[in-house]
């Protein structure tokens, strides 16, 4: 079933922007609004910022620990110019 949605108190320059958006997707601004709404609610959710760092601190575990003095660095710079 459809319904309607009323939007009040709308900044006129947020107004503005989505009739030029509209304008320029051939669509009316009530058809830019529903299509907005709709790629908004289809996107997956964010991924939690904490997985990503336990990803990088098992992968930095998993690895041999390495430490470059600044010789190394400067070696590998010289070396990555030839």
């Amino acid at each position: 079933m459809k319904t309607n949605l009323l939007i009040r108190n709308i900044d006129p320059d947020l107004l503005a922007a989505l009739a030029k958006r509209a304008g320029q997707h051939g669509r009316s601004v009530e058809e830019e609004h529903l299509q907005i709404l709709r790629q908004a609610l289809q996107r997956p959710p964010r991924p939690d910022p904490q997985h990503f760092i336990a990803q990088a601190r098992a992968l930095r575990a998993a690895l041999p620990s390495i430490v470059f003095n600044a010789d190394d660095i400067d070696d590998a710079k010289r070396a990555g110019q030839k």
